[in-house]
């Protein structure tokens, strides 16, 4: 049986060899390190450079966001209620069609 240290349960570790996980561990830790540094370095870098235009294009955005948010909450109102009176006037003649079938199968 082979002895796997804590965390075998991961998937990486169920495709490497017992004794292969300890040779790995280091050059594993120094890459993934590299590789950090380098979205963190890239991520930094698109933030400084697209920041103030990013930042002016916000200020006219938000300039028009609450007309945007009530014009948006009236149309969802508007069907909403288009919805259920829709709705309600299908269910309605769907009533009236089965008191009919009733007041026929009485008489």
């Amino acid at each position: 049986m082979i002895d796997l240290p804590q965390g075998a349960d991961l998937p990486a570790h169920r495709l490497i060899p017992g004794g292969a996980i300890e040779d790995l561990e280091r050059p594993l830790l120094i890459l993934d390190l590299i590789g950090n540094l380098i979205w963190a370095g890239l991520l930094c870098g698109l933030g400084y450079a697209i920041g103030k235009p990013a930042v002016n294009a916000a200020k006219e955005i938000s300039k028009y966001g609450l007309w945007v948010t009530i014009a948006l909450v009236v149309v969802i109102v508007v069907f909403q209620i288009r919805s259920q009176r829709s709705m309600l006037r299908t269910t309605a003649s769907e009533a009236e069609a089965v008191v009919e079938a009733e007041a026929k199968e009485r008489a």
